[in-house]
């Protein structure tokens, strides 16, 4: 558990989750991260499915706001990412599948897009989704990433960016 914490200037990742036991859980609540070059919360289990849970999380000027990669299933809500060098978020699969949803999050003014999905064993939902100001599109899908998107999602995309992809339901192959 992480807790009304502020975590400033790492190298690495502020937040890094690499758990090798299956079933490991991570909370961050309350929690600022900032100016973070390894990115602000990595969730990557090494060792079977991990799960966590990220709310009230306020990230600006790392790499990343959060990321998840093969084995993780991810929630967040009520988050603000801003500033980031690449996407806010991120969800990433190469093998395991791996889950990310997004609930009244906003993503702001970041060097990429404010979501991204890779790899045809990522999903990411997302509802009452903020994203304005980003350099890239709003979502980003990169090697079959899923997007079942929910509810309200008030998009504002630069003007270089390219309209998010449509909502995809139904089960995965």
């Amino acid at each position: 558990i992480i807790e009304d914490c502020i975590i400033k200037n790492f190298l690495g990742a502020a937040i890094d989750f690499e758990s090798s036991t299956a079933g490991a859980q991570l909370f961050v609540s309350n929690t600022t991260l900032v100016d973070n070059l390894g990115g602000g919360i990595l969730i990557k289990p090494s060792g079977g499915r991990a799960r966590a849970s990220i709310a009230g999380v306020r990230a600006f000027g790392n790499k990343f706001g959060v990321r998840n990669e093969d084995g993780a299933d991810v929630a967040i809500s009520n988050t603000v990412v801003s500033g980031s060098t690449e996407n806010a978020f991120q969800a990433v699969s190469t093998s395991t599948p791996t889950n990310m949803n997004l609930r009244a999050d906003v993503v702001s003014n970041n060097g990429l897009s404010g979501i991204s999905s890779e790899g045809s064993n990522t999903i990411v939902t997302f509802s009452d989704l903020t994203a304005v100001g980003n350099s890239g599109q709003p979502t980003a899908s990169v090697g079959g990433g899923v997007w079942p998107a929910l509810g309200t999602n008030p998009f504002t995309p630069s003007p270089n960016a390219l309209p998010p992809p449509p909502p995809t339901a139904g089960p995965r192959a």
